[in-house]
């Protein structure tokens, strides 16, 4: 993780807690989930979280005010897996179902059309 203050870690609720590990104490909640977060991870930078659900949903969150800067609706499946590009502009993410999507990563980004999908398959 590039933040080395804060530790993100996700609830059952859907929520991702922010915590600063030199006090000890909860910094931050991020709420904008309806169900359980199964994955996320920190940019290169430590700036940004994405954050991916059993609700469908990816979101992109500003670390220093913990707010949803992005919401990514494209997919239909619980999110298994959320990753960021080498450069940081783009957001890499897989379901349930296998399909996986290259979506903008930017706040101004369209929250429907990803850049690119592939369908998984067994």
């Amino acid at each position: 993780q590039p933040n080395a203050e804060l530790l993100a870690s996700v609830l059952a609720d859907g929520s991702c807690v922010l915590w600063d590990v030199r006090r000890l104490a909860r910094h931050a909640t991020l709420l904008g989930h309806f169900d359980r977060v199964n994955c996320l991870t920190y940019d290169r930078t430590g700036r940004r979280i994405v954050t991916g659900g059993n609700d469908g949903l990816v979101k992109l969150w500003d670390v220093a005010s913990a707010r949803d800067i992005l919401t990514l609706s494209g997919h239909s499946a619980p999110i298994v897996s959320v990753d960021f590009t080498a450069d940081g502009r783009r957001l890499l993410t897989a379901d349930a179902s296998g399909l996986v999507r290259i979506w903008d990563g930017t706040p101004a980004a369209s929250a429907s059309e990803p850049v690119a999908s592939t369908a998984g398959g067994k």
